[in-house]
């Protein structure tokens, strides 16, 4: 038994290379201007911390608190590429006026402070004084002493690094046990970092349907959604809903971690996201953005039944609906006889786990857009 236990860990402790390192804030942040750590990978989430936050992390570099170690993880190119750590990351770039927009490259305003704690003299306070300090004109921003500058850049930045060639299953648990159940990051962000660990291309398809203009039309999802990767989430449960099946055994969020790494084995990067943007846009065509909406409903938002039903099941009849004389006119009529049927009010109820939702959802819509 023990000796099991022993082999267990050397066989675990050779799956994973890791390295502990200490840098000065200037040293990481001279890393990060010269694209040796990539804080914005495709998966990643978004800069969150209002100026309280970031203000208390600066707070914390000054009065000497030490923070918690930034991980990253090394890509085949020897690029770090943020694991946990973004908040903290942005705050100190931010302040510094280094941030780089993950969507554009340009550079974000740099911020200013406000008082703390502690440290009530933060008020106002900015690395240097300009005209593009966020939300503060420049009289009333309070340029940080040269002394204090000095020994911001001398705190120490402490960096986790799990090296190549650690198995990628490896960066996958990592990850899950720093974010899971955690403020950083949601199921989603989680989820989504471990598809772009496995196949950054794969990735990236499922964000571009994410992105397009027929799913988010049909979704109707707010900018606020978009920032805690509603987007993702929603096209990762149509590619994971369109080709397997929940066991009776997982929950939701289970069995979508499941199913997407399985996807990525199964289907090529092209092939991954092809049914389900073609019904997105099917089903957009036909029916337009209130497709997934209940036309008897109060509220014009989306529904998992719109979702389960309408657009996963068009997804698992695609190839056969699009050999249909007309698939626009078939996916109309089809929509409109489910919303005003008897199934679309009694399929789900209120407070119904989502588990035996979709014990109902999928198979109706796999079997309504087959028939007619």
């Amino acid at each position: 038994m023990t000796k099991s236990l022993v082999d267990q860990v050397a066989l675990a402790k050779r799956s994973v290379n890791t390295d502990s390192l200490s840098f000065s804030l200037n040293e990481f942040v001279g890393m990060y201007e010269a694209g040796e750590i990539n804080i914005h990978p495709a998966f990643q989430r978004t800069f969150r911390w209002g100026v309280k936050q970031q203000s208390n992390l600066i707070e914390s570099l000054l009065i000497g608190v030490p923070l918690p170690s930034i991980f990253v993880f090394e890509n085949p190119n020897g690029i770090w590429e943020l694991v946990d750590g973004l908040q903290r990351s942005s705050t100190i770039f931010k302040f510094l006026g280094v941030l780089k927009d993950a969507v554009t490259g340009g550079m974000q305003p740099p911020s200013a402070l406000v008082g703390t704690k502690y440290l009530d003299g933060l008020e106002g306070l900015v690395w240097k004084k300009s005209a593009d300090v966020e939300n503060l004109d420049i009289d009333s921003q309070n340029e940080m002493d040269p002394t204090l500058q000095l020994f911001l850049k001398r705190c120490r930045i402490n960096v986790e690094v799990l090296k190549q060639p650690s198995d990628p299953a490896t960066k996958f648990d990592l990850f899950q046990r720093l974010n899971r159940g955690g403020s950083v990051a949601n199921d989603q962000e989680v989820r989504t970092c471990t598809v772009v660990m496995k196949s950054p291309d794969h990735a990236e398809k499922i964000v571009e349907l994410a992105a397009s203009s027929a799913f988010l039309a049909i979704c109707q999802l707010s900018d606020d959604d978009i920032k805690k990767q509603k987007d993702v989430e929603y096209a990762t449960r149509l590619i994971c809903h369109t080709y397997y099946d929940l066991t009776g055994r997982e929950d939701l969020n289970e069995f979508l971690d499941r199913a997407i790494l399985q996807a990525l084995d199964d289907f090529s990067v092209h092939a991954i996201a092809g049914d389900a943007a073609a019904a997105a846009q099917l089903v957009m065509d036909a029916c337009g953005e209130n497709a997934l909406i209940s036309p008897s409903a109060s509220r014009r938002v989306l529904t998992m039944q719109g979702l389960e039903v309408v657009l996963v099941g068009v997804a698992r009849n695609y190839a056969s609906i699009a050999e249909r004389p007309d698939p626009v006119a078939y996916v109309k009529k089809r929509v409109d006889e489910f919303w005003t049927s008897s199934d679309s009010s009694t399929i789900t109820s209120s407070g119904m786990r989502a588990t035996d939702r979709l014990s109902r959802t999928i198979p109706l819509g796999a079997s309504w857009f087959s028939k007619g």
